[in-house]
């Protein structure tokens, strides 16, 4: 059974515009907490709320995109085929880690 605070939380994942100025000090907190908010009019996403970036740190939309990149130029190119792992351990390397 959902808590109070999971049922909040959901609740707050997407917010109307029209909703969002009388709940802003409520949104931002949980936005500083590192909820993601939608923000909506008319049914589309119009802003997307989410807490500071920590350096080197990437959002899995941001992930899936590279991702789709890397597929992209590798079938443009001669490049020999590589696996998961090791496309993890090539980003690992250029983040210094």
């Amino acid at each position: 059974m959902a808590t109070t605070e999971s049922r909040r939380a959901a609740e707050l994942s997407v917010v109307e515009i029209d909703d969002a100025g009388a709940r802003f000090p409520e949104i931002v907190k949980r936005v500083a907490d590192g909820e993601r908010i939608d923000v909506m009019r008319g049914g589309k996403v119009i802003a997307r709320l989410r807490p500071p970036q920590q350096p080197g740190v990437s959002t899995p939309e941001e992930q899936q995109a590279a991702w789709e990149r890397l597929l992209s130029e590798r079938a443009r190119s001669a490049l020999p085929r590589m696996t998961v792992d090791e496309a993890v351990a090539l980003v690992r390397e250029g983040r210094g880690r």
